[in-house]
C-alpha cells in the first residue's frame, strides 16, 4: 500500500467535489467542476462515466439535472500520514498559508501524534541566520495579502525599505512568491505600474501592503538574466550524488572526464548568484570552478575574507 493512497488523486478529488454538492447539478455544472479541477484530458476520461447512469452509477439523472446517489468520501489518514501532517503543521511557515482557526483545528486533531521530525532535528550549516520572521503578525499579514493579490490578479500598493533611509513606494503588479532555502526567506517578483520595471523584493522588508481594486494587466515579464559557470567535480565522499541533489533546482549538464572526475555546468539566474557561490563553497575541494573568470574572482575574494576573519579570531 503506498504512503498516500490514490483516494487523494485528481479523479477522486473531482468525484468527491461533485458528491459534496447538496443540490442538483446540471451537465454544465459537472463539466465546469471537471474542467477546473482536472487536467486537459480529464474531461475525456471521466465526464462520460459520471453522466451516464450505466457506468459508475454515482448520479441520478432526473428532470434534466443530476443528483448524487451516495455521500462524499471523508478523508481517512493513516498513522504515517498523520505524522507527516503533524510535521507540516508545526512548521512556522504554515501560518502564512492557513488561518489560525485552521491551524488550531489541525493541532487539536493531531495532538497525540508524534511528528516525523522537528526543526531542532535539522542543522543548516550553510544557511543565513537572519531569515524571515514567520511568526511576526505584520509579516504574516503582508504575505497573505500579496498571495491573495496574486491569486485574484490584483494590483497592490507597497512600501518597501530598500535600505536605511531609502524607501520604495508605489503600485505593483505582483507576479510570484519564491522561497530561498539558503536565505531562509521569501522573495516577491513584482512589476512597477509606474515605469514597468521588474523588482525582486524581500518580503522581510515590506512595511505596508494594500490590495487595490484595479485588476492587474497581463504583464510581459522580461526573461531574467542568466549566467553559467563551469566546474570540475571530484567524486570523493559521494560528492557527485550530493551535487545532483544540491543543485537540483538549477539547469545543469554533467560530463564524465574520468572514473572519478566530472565536468559540471550550472546555469542560474543572476539574482541568486550569492546563493550559488555559497553552495559551491560548501563542497570545499570537491568542486572547483574553472570559468568564468569573474565568478572565480568572487570565490577567491570570499575565501580571502574568511581567512582574514579566521586570523583575527586566532
Amino acid at each position: 500500500m503506498p504512503i498516500f493512497s490514490e483516494i487523494y488523486g485528481t479523479y477522486y478529488t473531482i468525484v468527491n467535489q461533485i458528491l459534496m454538492k447538496n443540490n442538483s447539478l446540471s451537465k454544465s455544472d459537472i463539466h465546469s467542476i471537471v474542467q477546473n479541477l482536472g487536467f486537459k484530458e480529464t474531461l475525456f476520461h471521466i465526464e462520460k462515466q459520471l453522466m451516464t447512469t450505466d457506468n459508475w452509477d454515482l448520479l441520478t439523472y432526473e428532470n434534466h439535472s443530476l443528483t448524487p446517489k451516495i455521500p462524499s468520501i471523508p478523508p481517512v489518514y493513516r498513522d504515517f500520514e498523520k505524522r507527516f501532517l503533524k510535521t507540516i503543521i508545526e512548521d512556522s511557515r504554515i501560518a502564512l498559508f492557513l488561518e489560525q482557526e485552521e491551524i488550531t483545528k489541525w493541532q487539536t486533531y493531531l495532538h497525540s501524534i508524534e511528528p516525523l521530525f522537528s526543526n531542532e532535528d535539522i542543522l543548516y550549516f550553510d544557511q543565513f541566520s537572519d531569515g524571515d520572521p514567520y511568526s511576526d503578525p505584520s509579516y504574516i499579514t503582508h504575505f497573505k495579502m500579496i498571495l491573495k493579490a496574486i491569486q485574484k490578479n490584483k494590483i497592490v500598493y507597497l512600501e518597501y525599505e530598500k535600505s536605511k533611509n531609502n524607501e520604495l513606494k508605489g503600485n505593483f503588479n505582483p507576479q510570484k512568491l519564491e522561497f530561498s532555502q539558503k536565505n531562509n526567506r521569501f522573495r516577491l517578483y513584482a512589476i512597477s505600474q509606474k515605469n514597468n520595471t521588474s523588482y525582486i523584493l524581500n518580503m522581510k522588508h515590506i512595511r505596508l501592503t494594500r490590495i487595490l481594486s484595479e485588476n492587474a494587466q497581463d504583464a510581459i515579464i522580461p526573461n531574467p538574466q542568466v549566467k553559467t559557470i563551469c566546474c570540475i567535480l571530484f567524486d570523493h565522499r559521494n560528492a557527485l550524488e550530493r551535487a545532483m541533489f544540491h543543485f537540483a533546482s538549477y539547469r545543469k549538464t554533467t560530463k564524465r572526464l574520468d572514473e572519478n572526475t566530472f565536468e559540471l555546468t550550472i546555469t542560474y539566474k543572476k539574482a541568486v548568484e550569492s546563493e550559488v557561490l555559497i553552495q559551491i563553497l560548501s563542497f570545499g575541494p570537491m568542486l572547483k570552478v574553472v570559468s568564468p573568470a569573474p565568478f572565480v574572482h568572487k570565490i577567491k575574494q570570499r575565501l580571502q575574507k574568511q581567512k582574514a576573519l579566521f586570523s583575527q579570531e586566532l
